[in-house]
């Protein structure tokens, strides 16, 4: 019996530099306490992680995502303006980095919601890897 999944498509996994996933990994920790002090300190692990593997996607959209909840509207004193201004071009990056990482889709997704355009235009995205992520969880 053979089992066909996800329609032939291929599925890569990302490499980076062990010492950079560490640090990438250390980051991921401190964001879920979802505090101003931990998001700045995951904000510097992933600088950390970013200059170990510049190539390293995961870390740029995980960057983006940390700047976007350092808005007050989130968990820190950044205004909405600073936090987007902020986020964006770490968004950009992973995008050109690879534009098939669900973390990075996710990270675009938060920061279109984060404009206040509406779940229209995050749908308007499109699904990436629907098994990674659940934006919801912001």
């Amino acid at each position: 019996m053979k089992a066909a999944l996800l329609d032939n498509q291929s599925i890569t996994a990302t490499r980076t530099d062990t010492m950079a996933y560490d640090l990438y990994l250390l980051a991921r920790q401190k964001i879920r306490d979802r505090k101003e002090q931990p998001l700045l300190d995951a904000a510097a692990l992933l600088r950390q992680a970013i200059k170990a593997d510049s190539g390293f996607a995961p870390a740029f959209a995980q960057l983006g995502i940390t700047h976007l909840l350092l808005s007050k509207a989130n968990y820190g004193t950044l205004s909405n303006s600073e936090a987007l201004n902020e986020a964006k071009p770490w968004i950009d990056r992973a995008l050109e980095l690879d534009s098939e990482q669900a973390e990075t889709w996710a990270a675009l997704g938060l920061y279109w919601q984060n404009t206040q355009l509406g779940s229209d235009q995050v749908k308007a995205i499109g699904p990436r890897n629907v098994h990674w992520i659940s934006t919801p969880t912001w």
